[in-house]
């Protein structure tokens, strides 16, 4: 009689790993699929967060390839270099790397992790879900679709939603890390380079992360000739493209299901991605540990109704997204305002920094700020200037 999981997983990134890995320590018996084979790379700047790494069992202190306290911001030749924060507010990694140190964990915690295996359907069972692969079916009590911006867990499954989509270019760039900035602390954004998103720099130890992104709906189709562009602007002088990678994030534009039955989505499956920034890492890694602790007492209790994950991921991360979504876009209609507001207001870098640490939230801050009606006002303001 073939064997059946507690908890399948499909897809090895932060989402899925950290699931597997808080559901392995709870004892429960874990199958982790991952379509490539690790390690492998993903088209990402790598910035990891101060309140992401809080939120992990483990330390990545030797993963860290720079720690970042500072930023400069362009706009149309425009710059602004705000104060140095006083604490780290994120950290830069080699994606491949972060992805394999958590699947890494997971696998010490008692997680069977096979490599190589792309899911191709899946199926609703009375009590459980069957999972169709390359490499044969695996039986299972409950399922994690952890499989990214083309999942097909929620396309089999079913489970509807309406999203937007961040497309992006990140290349590799063999360079001094301080070839265009002589501080390696800090970040590099240019929110003038491209409509509706914005470019990057992270510095790394040996290289440079360089990228660009935009929604899909904005001007993101010239999306590589503006990449080209961008990179010209910099000036950098001898280097070399050591990876070029292209990815598409999506983001939620109304909020979703996020089960079907005995099967749910994390991460990017989901489209809890930050509207704003593009940044996921600390959803998925949020939403596999609200997904592990859901199945876990169902497992616990026999019941097979998965609204205590929906309803988890209601009360913390949805009403982040809702305002992350609000200044997307005032941000994609006025950025020469955003750009003004950031300079004459400091506390606004300062509120930045410390959302990136975790000790503040999209609503804390809005509600410090003044609400919306007064974020209004600093933008009205700054277009008089």
């Amino acid at each position: 009689m073939a064997k059946v999981f507690d908890v399948i997983v499909a897809g090895a990134g932060p989402a899925g790993a950290t699931a597997a890995f808080e559901l392995a320590l709870r004892g429960c018996d874990v199958l982790l699929l991952e379509k490539e084979i690790l390690p492998r790379y993903k088209c990402c700047a790598g910035g990891v967060t101060v309140r992401t790494v809080r939120l992990l069992n483990f330390d990545i202190s030797h993963l860290v390839e720079q720690t970042i306290t500072g930023a400069r911001i362009d706009f149309h030749g425009q710059s602004y270099c705000p104060a140095t924060y006083k604490d780290a507010v994120l950290y830069t990694v080699n994606r491949d790397d972060f992805d394999c140190e958590l699947v890494r964990q997971a696998q010490s915690a008692g997680v069977t992790c096979l490599q190589g295996v792309c899911v191709t359907d899946v199926h609703n069972l009375e009590t459980g879900v069957k999972v169709v692969t390359s490499a044969g079916n695996f039986k299972g009590a409950f399922l994690i679709g952890a499989d990214g911006a083309y999942s097909i867990v929620a396309k089999k499954a079913g489970i509807p939603g309406k999203l937007d989509y961040i497309i992006g270019v990140n290349n590799e760039i063999e360079a001094c890390p301080n070839a265009f900035n002589e501080r390696l602390d800090c970040v590099y954004a240019d929110i003038g380079c491209i409509q509706a998103g914005y470019g990057w720099i992270f510095p790394k130890k040996d290289h440079l992360s360089i990228g660009i992104a935009s929604l899909a709906h904005g001007k993101a189709h010239g999306l590589r000739d503006a990449y080209e562009r961008f990179l010209k602007q910099l000036s950098l002088s001898n280097y070399r493209v050591r990876r070029r990678s292209g990815h598409i994030i999506p983001v939620l534009s109304r909020e979703r299901p996020l089960y079907s039955g005995r099967i749910i989505l994390t991460g990017d499956a989901a489209g809890l991605a930050d509207p704003l920034t593009g940044e996921g890492i600390y959803s998925a890694v949020l939403s596999g540990q609200l997904a592990a602790r859901a199945l876990y007492e169902a497992l616990q209790d026999g019941k097979e109704r998965l609204a205590g994950y929906q309803n988890a991921v209601e009360a913390t991360i949805f009403p982040e997204l809702r305002i992350a979504c609000v200044l997307r876009n005032l941000f994609i209609r006025f950025p020469s305002a955003v750009f003004g507001v950031l300079k004459s207001e400091e506390k606004f870098w300062r509120g930045g920094c410390r959302l990136a640490r975790g000790e503040i939230d999209y609503s804390f801050a809005r509600k410090r700020i003044g609400g919306y009606k007064q974020i209004y006002a600093y933008l009205l303001a700054a277009l008089r200037v």
